[in-house]
């Protein structure tokens, strides 16, 4: 691992970004590879042909191992999209939201994770049974050197990326503990595949290095979001003020978030001028950052300009990004920017977002609650979801269904019935009104009220999420009564 930004000798306590590798997505990429996923082996880098070579002879000969490897590989063929880059990066969510094998349990509850991460799930239980009969950890240890050569030779550039944006940003060092950004150098798949995510206060890049190829500029995209997006989050002021620009967005070729989410366009656009303004020409090519400005506003993005602008008036002041960010927000003038957009001609087609984000866990007082649940902080995710109830911004069904998890937590299992309840009563979202059921369920498994857990099992299908974790939840209560380990139901 290599922390980045802030020397190794002289580490800060908490550094901006790192760039590392991990056993548990090293083990899920080969066990794909092995299953037939074979998009660029030719142009990846050599460890990749030397692991599935070293997991194909670990198969041969050993029946306990091929047996495995058939129900990984059934599974694998099952859950195809019929789009590779999409079937894996499915495996890649999953794979970074995995603690270290042999478990390779979930880092958040199985209700919280991604629907894409959720649809491939089942293939951890399975994949464990692989690792233990093909000794994938051996086969770890023989190809981490090299994987160790790929941080380090890719160290220096990440810091010089990190070191210039924050210069040219006039960023502090401080602010970003209980936050991450990792970068995960991953080889076993394809070049010209990267990944980036956010969950909650957590930024993934994953990329697989290609002789000079690390997709800095993608990396760097998605740095920005990571400087960036706590910002937008902190000013609903401002971004209620800006929301009617959203009409103006509505035929554009952008995807839907931004079109219902002021946040996100006020990043995009900010993060598009940030590129536009710090894109490197030659003497007499200035035309072309003008040309990317035009071409972000045409796809919808139509606040580019006015950042831009701003920026050209940054630079030539000893502000800091903090001062400049509020700054900019303050003196927006919403009408002028909507008549602005109504001149603008849109394009038929957008660039996809580098970044993938779920709603569910941009940095709101719910995914702070939520991310202290999952550390154990059971106050200060109670203190999130009261916020929410006072404020009236955010979800409501799904601040009562944090209380109740916080409640079971604390062992108060009617507290956390009343407050299952009212999630089922306040809320449409099918995802949260399923688990309110399967919890409700499990509290009644552990009352030995089966009869009651059971109707909670059936409402629980019958909402329909659809998700394969939500599924096999009620399922599995439905054959079998709830048992913790513990005296109430704090995981799942």
């Amino acid at each position: 691992m290599a922390a980045l930004w802030a020397p190794v000798a002289a580490q800060q306590p908490q550094s901006k970004a790192t760039l590392d590798s991990s056993e548990a997505l090293f083990a899920l990429m080969a066990a794909v590879n092995n299953c037939g996923y074979n998009d660029e082996v030719g142009t990846s880098a050599p460890v990749r042909a030397k692991v599935r070579g070293e997991v194909d002879a670990a198969l041969a000969n050993n029946e306990k191992a091929a047996a495995v490897q058939k129900d990984v590989c059934s599974f694998y063929r099952d859950h195809q999209t019929g789009d590779t880059p999409r079937t894996i990066s499915a495996y890649l969510s999953l794979g970074i939201l995995l603690n270290d094998p042999p478990k390779f349990g979930t880092k958040m509850p199985e209700s919280d994770l991604p629907p894409d991460a959720s649809f491939v799930l089942g293939i951890v239980s399975p994949l464990q049974r692989m690792y233990e009969e093909a000794n994938l950890h051996a086969i770890w240890l023989k190809n981490k050197p090299q994987y160790d050569a790929l941080i380090a030779r890719y160290h220096e550039p990440m810091r010089e990326m990190i070191k210039s944006t924050d210069e040219y940003l006039r960023l502090q060092l401080s602010g970003y503990a209980g936050r991450s950004y990792t970068v995960y150098l991953e080889p076993l798949i394809g070049p010209a595949l990267a990944n980036s995510r956010n969950y909650g206060n957590d930024y993934y890049f994953i990329v697989s290095p290609s002789a000079a190829n690390l997709k800095m500029k993608e990396i760097r995209h998605t740095y920005l979001h990571f400087i960036l997006d706590p910002m937008a989050y902190k000013r609903g002021g401002d971004m209620n003020r800006i929301r009617p620009l959203l009409l103006s967005i509505q035929n554009a070729p952008v995807g839907d978030d931004f079109k219902r989410d002021p946040t996100l366009l006020v990043t995009e656009s900010l993060i598009q001028a940030i590129e536009a303004r710090t894109l490197p020409v030659e003497k007499g090519q200035e035309n072309l950052r003008e040309e990317a400005v035009a071409k972000s506003e045409s796809e919808g993005l139509v606040l580019t300009r006015y950042f831009y602008d701003q920026l050209v008036r940054f630079e030539k002041s000893d502000q800091g990004l903090d001062q400049g960010y509020a700054d900019w927000l303050h003196f927006l003038d919403v009408d002028r920017e909507r008549k602005h957009a109504r001149s603008i001609t849109f394009s038929q087609h957008a660039a996809p977002e580098v970044l993938q984000a779920s709603v569910l866990h941009k940095e709101t007082l719910l995914t702070q609650g939520e991310q202290a649940l999952i550390k154990g902080d059971t106050d200060a995710a109670e203190q999130a979801a009261d916020k929410v109830l006072e404020g009236r911004e955010e979800d409501a069904a799904r601040a009562y269904f944090l209380l109740a998890r916080v409640a079971t937590m604390k062992g108060d299992m009617e507290g956390a019935k009343s407050y299952f309840y009212l999630a089922l009563d306040r809320g449409t979202d099918a995802r949260t009104r399923a688990w309110s059921h399967i919890y409700l369920g499990r509290i009644f498994d552990i009352q030995d009220k089966r009869e009651e857990a059971l109707k909670q099992y059936n409402a629980a299908l019958a909402d329909n999420d659809s998700k394969a974790d939500t599924t096999a939840a009620a399922e599995r209560g439905m054959k079998t009564p709830y048992a913790p380990a513990v005296k109430h139901p704090q995981s799942q």
